[in-house]
């Protein structure tokens, strides 16, 4: 079995979509969630569909994650990923 490699990660950056105009702490606790650092074992690069604002969809490449500590598994984009070993 190859090993994997310790990465950390974040769904989405400062950059995709500014914080959000409401004093809702539940809106604020979404956005904290996806902008946070995670760490995670990275597994391989994958594809994934992405849909633009005029609703057509194109193929990026991603990484597939597998989050420390809840084993949940996310496509992220290169951007996102940093190797840490």
């Amino acid at each position: 079995m190859e090993k994997l490699r310790k990465v950390e990660f974040n769904l989405q950056g400062f950059e995709d979509e500014g914080a959000p105009e409401t004093d809702n702490k539940g809106d604020w606790f979404k956005y904290n969630e996806t902008i946070k650092r995670r760490k995670g074992l990275f597994h391989e690069w994958g594809k994934s569909l992405f849909t633009k604002d005029d609703g057509t969809k194109i193929e990026i490449t991603a990484g597939i994650v597998e989050e420390e500590g809840t084993g949940e598994v996310h496509a992220v984009i290169p951007e996102r990923i940093k190797f840490l070993d």
